[in-house]
């Protein structure tokens, strides 16, 4: 089993204690139970994250447009003619 340190404020420390003794458990059975809940319950991440949000951007993708924005920046005949 690994030791990690977690930081807490004064009243979640006492509350934690607490429900230690009612429970009849130490701090750490409680605040691993609690971690290992808290991860099952967790929805799972989407399948390939590229993509999920908007850019506001209306064009189509630059790796649909690439032929035209080489021709704005080189000229319709191409690099050096």
């Amino acid at each position: 089993m690994a030791k990690t340190t977690v930081n807490i404020s004064n009243e979640l420390k006492r509350e934690l204690k607490s429900a230690a003794l009612r429970r009849n458990q130490t701090e750490a059975e409680i605040v691993r139970d609690a971690l290992s809940e808290f991860i099952e319950n967790q929805p799972p991440l989407p399948e390939g994250r590229w993509g999920m949000f908007a850019s506001g951007d209306t064009q189509p993708m630059t790796s649909e447009r690439f032929d035209a924005i080489l021709a704005d920046g080189f000229g319709a005949e191409g690099f050096g003619k």
